[in-house]
């Protein structure tokens, strides 16, 4: 018995993707305010409308500083890119290690199609040590003579 059917593949006509991302500065300093630049770009086959780009920030070292955890793009077209710049601050507790990030991406292809995703980011948390020197005794007698410090 031969059975004959049409199979119809819908394929994904967009997708958003973290192309880049930077801190200024960089490493980020606990307990500093940075700007996070999130670079988006649109690698699918057609132009994407509403994408909105929210850092999930509950549970982690970080908190915006003067604008919301969610920004977005109004229209990306196909094949071009587009940046988001987050105020953030680390927390003066923040390890000093790499952190993970949650972006999640909603957005709407040319058909009205919604889309959703999240994409993890990295960002380096590190800082200078702080070295403390105590002199507990010296034996200093004059200006230009030899002398011990313990």
């Amino acid at each position: 018995m031969k059975v004959s059917f049409t199979l119809a593949i819908k394929s994904r006509s967009a997708t958003a993707a973290i192309d880049s991302y930077e801190t200024i500065p960089s490493p980020i300093v606990p307990g500093q305010p940075f700007k996070l630049l999130l670079n988006f770009k649109n690698i699918g086959s057609s132009d994407i409308s509403s994408l909105d780009a929210s850092l999930s920030l509950n549970g982690s070292q970080f908190s915006t500083v003067s604008a919301s955890a969610k920004q977005r793009i109004s229209h990306l077209p196909q094949g071009e890119t587009a940046t988001l710049t987050y105020s953030l601050a680390a927390h003066s507790s923040a390890e000093l290690k790499i952190h993970n990030v949650p972006v999640t991406l909603s957005y709407e292809d040319d058909k009205k199609t919604s889309f959703g995703e999240t994409q993890l980011i990295g960002l380096t948390v590190n800082a200078q040590p702080i070295l403390d020197i105590s002199i507990a005794e010296t034996d200093f007698f004059s200006v230009n003579s030899p002398a011990t410090v313990t």
